[in-house]
């Protein structure tokens, strides 16, 4: 499961309701689909597609003027504050609580190396809540976290979808839940906050296309050597825009929910 922000809850409808309909050997995420993916992995499907309309922006990050003032003495690394996001994970993820293998990705600050943490069923792992948390900390637009004595930024810097890392598992299957449609522009900018978000978005978009051609590239390959095996790539991906990633509004995150819920069941009878 790819990264989006509030686009997540697009993601949450669609992600769930394959989870519940087909036999999911592991889940893997980066950045949104990290959040997704923690809930999901526990069985809480319907209660990660009642978490997303309730929350509102200061629910997951947390500015102020004093958040501001220390941005701009070169205090801080992030606009925003994860402290509340972390809150809610340490509320909603019991690592030991997964039902199959769970990977949530994020960026080392300090080597900016992508590395994975995988969560098995009831194998016990400190501070998990604040591992995914990191995952979906967007450099500059939020705090990096602490997590096991080091710092992490979003893991969609480094893997995107993450394909990689579901080949690096050995998956043969691999579904693909994205928040944006391939190839297609972000949402216009109204300000520099958009603009930021926007040129994230417009670079993860380039890098996903890069990761499935990889995998599709490995295709052509296990068909010319037997001794490869193929890898059977499906994506599910929005039919319409879903807007800003920083757009969490109640009447967005209901339309969101309405495309997934309309995108799933496309989907999953396919």
């Amino acid at each position: 499961m790819a990264g989006g922000g509030a686009k997540g809850a697009y993601q949450a409808e669609v992600a769930s309701r394959i989870y519940e309909n087909r036999n999911i050997d592991s889940v893997i995420g980066v950045s949104a689909g990290a959040l997704n993916g923690a809930l999901i992995s526990q069985g809480k499907t319907e209660r990660i597609r009642n978490l997303w309309p309730k929350v509102r922006r200061s629910d997951v990050w947390e500015s102020g003027i004093w958040q501001t003032f220390q941005l701009l003495l070169g205090n801080r690394k992030g606009f925003f504050d994860p402290s509340p996001l972390i809150g809610i994970l340490n509320r909603e993820f019991n690592p030991t609580d997964v039902e199959v293998p769970f990977l949530a990705g994020a960026t080392s600050v300090k080597t900016g190396d992508f590395k994975s943490f995988k969560f098995s069923p009831n194998e016990k792992k400190q501070n998990g809540h604040k591992l995914v948390a990191a995952s979906s900390a967007v450099p500059a637009l939020v705090e990096p976290v602490e997590a096991q004595g080091k710092l992490y930024a979003d893991g969609g810097i480094r893997n995107v979808a993450p394909i990689r890392t579901a080949l690096e598992e050995g998956a043969d299957e691999i579904i693909a839940v994205l928040n944006s449609r391939l190839g297609e522009a972000p949402s216009r900018p109204k300000n520099a906050l958009d603009m930021l978000t926007w040129a994230f978005e417009s670079l993860m978009d380039e890098a996903l296309r890069s990761d499935i051609g990889t995998a599709r590239t490995i295709n052509r390959f296990a068909k010319r050597a037997k001794e490869l095996k193929q890898i059977e790539i499906s994506v599910a991906s929005p039919s319409e825009d879903l807007g800003s990633p920083i757009d969490f509004s109640r009447k967005a995150q209901k339309r969101r929910q309405e495309i997934g819920r309309k995108d799933a069941k496309k989907f999953l009878q396919t």
